[in-house]
């Protein structure tokens, strides 16, 4: 005969749980956890797997070093090459800036007694100043 409850799906899980699962799991959890633990400690002592190096790069790391050398004997000629032409560069504007000073410093005399002439000299360097 079949016995006929009021009683749902989770209320009857629940009574289930509360008299027969939760027993059970507070007496036996260590078994439970103990598969887990054991998984975990072998995945953390497999690790990742070891590097597999073809037979290409047996030795690259040679060529990489020799390769490296050469390009910065390279970069140490050419930084060489370029500091001595920007030495070129600053002893020719030295130059030229020692030849406009004293020329301009010649002409102070002339200028200092014709304003006239001071006016002109002034407005044409105004102009060269300002790129016109």
């Amino acid at each position: 005969m079949i016995k006929h409850t009021t009683e749902t799906r989770f209320e009857s899980f629940k009574r289930w749980c509360g008299t027969k699962a939760l027993p059970w799991l507070a007496k036996n959890w260590q078994w439970i956890l103990l598969p887990i633990g054991i998984l975990l400690a072998i995945s953390k002592l497999k690790g990742r797997p070891p590097e597999v190096v073809t037979s290409e790069l047996v030795g690259a790391g040679e060529t990489i070093v020799k390769a490296n050398a050469e390009a910065t004997k390279g970069v140490e000629a050419a930084q060489e090459v370029k500091n001595a032409e920007v030495q070129a560069i600053k002893e020719q504007h030295s130059e030229a800036v020692k030849r406009l000073s004293d020329e301009q410093k010649s002409k102070v005399t002339e200028l200092e007694s014709n304003p006239q002439e001071l006016n002109s000299f002034l407005k044409g360097i105004g102009k060269s100043v300002g790129g016109k």
